[in-house]
């Protein structure tokens, strides 16, 4: 039976939950792809299972978000180590820039920026 988009995304959601960052893999052509949708965008195959993201990833493309009064949230582009790009925010204390090394964040970071997707720049080697 072919899953359906709510089974996919409630899947998806699952996997977040329980500290799992998953990505949607095609069985015919092997292509690993990110946000749950029906069909392989490489082949149009229907077989997709989902499988584990390192969760491991560099900045594509970032930029400064204003909330309002004096908030603000970095929203970046994360090419994933898997290859897939995800729109993720971004915690960080610093400055993060295109190229950077990020990994996905913990629990409390994604709850402190009220998005699943948060990553975290990785501390360059000294």
């Amino acid at each position: 039976m072919t899953q359906t988009l709510n089974d996919q995304l409630n899947a998806y959601r699952a996997g977040l939950d329980a500290g799992r960052l998953l990505l949607l893999s095609c069985r015919s052509c092997g292509k690993r792809f990110h946000y749950p949708r029906h069909r392989c965008p490489g082949c149009l195959g229907d077989g997709l299972e989902y499988t584990e993201a390192s969760g491991q990833g560099s900045v594509h493309a970032i930029t400064q978000m204003s909330t309002g009064g004096d908030g603000s949230r970095l929203v970046a582009m994360v090419e994933l180590l898997e290859g897939p790009r995800v729109t993720a925010a971004i915690v960080s204390e610093g400055e993060v820039s295109v190229g950077d090394t990020v990994v996905w964040a913990s629990a409390e970071d994604v709850n402190a920026a009220g998005c699943p997707l948060t990553f975290r720049p990785v501390p360059s080697a000294l």
